[in-house]
């Protein structure tokens, strides 16, 4: 016995699909002022913290020449070999012995103190001091004491040669005493408010014969030898011809 299929009837189901609609959200618009309007734009380099800068030391007049090595010459100081009192000096800018009464006692202790050692540089009070002892005179040469002692060496044995230049080779008191001026002038031409001027003896030696009456009657007699040294040549050339 057959059996007859079944039918199957396909039923297609429409589902429908509601899809609820999002809200629209409000973009409100914010109002600019004139004033905002003008301004630029921030940049990412304004953005940018800086740290402040280090601040920078003031230096007076007297603290510029504590450091700047220009001013390395504290003072040059001529004293009488006998009982240490002062022939003649010079103090450049220095704090520590601002008054002639401590430069006195400064002195007084110097010379004690260098009477007794052996050497020709020590460290006195804060300074590099040079020293050389002349016959009857100490001359002593103040330093900073960050100062190299090769250049303060160099200066003090140019202002004794410069004297020796200057008096014939014949430095003592009696020379210096008398010819006050012309040692003076030699510290000048040496050295300015501390600043080394000229290294070379010769040159201080003609400077300071220029500027004084000894150094212009030395000139005068000068070009009156050389007046008759070539008239006489003339003569001798005139006879032989």
């Amino acid at each position: 016995m057959s059996r007859s299929p079944t039918p199957i009837t396909t039923m297609s189901s429409s589902r429908t699909t509601s899809t609820a609609a999002a809200p629209t959200p409000t973009v409100s618009t914010p109002t600019v002022s004139a004033s905002t309007a003008s301004s630029p734009a921030p940049t990412a380099a304004s953005s940018t913290t800086f740290l402040p800068a280090a601040p920078v030391a003031k230096l007076t007049s007297g603290s510029r020449e504590e450091w700047c090595p220009l001013y390395c010459i504290k003072g040059l100081v001529v004293l009488d070999g006998a009982d240490g009192s002062r022939l003649c000096c010079k103090y450049y800018s220095n704090p520590t012995l601002p008054t002639p009464k401590e430069q006195k006692a400064f002195e007084k202790r110097l010379f004690s103190k260098t009477s007794r050692a052996s050497s020709e540089i020590l460290l006195f009070d804060n300074f590099v001091v040079l020293y050389k002892i002349i016959g009857d005179v100490n001359i002593y040469l103040l330093g900073s004491i960050e100062e190299n002692e090769l250049l303060l060496s160099s200066v003090l044995n140019t202002f004794i040669e410069t004297l020796m230049l200057l008096f014939k080779n014949q430095v003592d008191k009696r020379m210096i005493t008398d010819y006050l001026d012309m040692v003076l002038l030699a510290m000048e031409e040496l050295i300015d408010n501390g600043v080394i001027l000229e290294c070379d003896p010769a040159i201080i030696a003609s400077r300071v014969t220029l500027r004084t009456p000894e150094g212009d009657l030395a000139f005068a007699q000068q070009g009156l030898s050389q007046a008759l040294i070539m008239a006489r040549e003339q003569i001798v050339r005139a006879l032989s011809s």
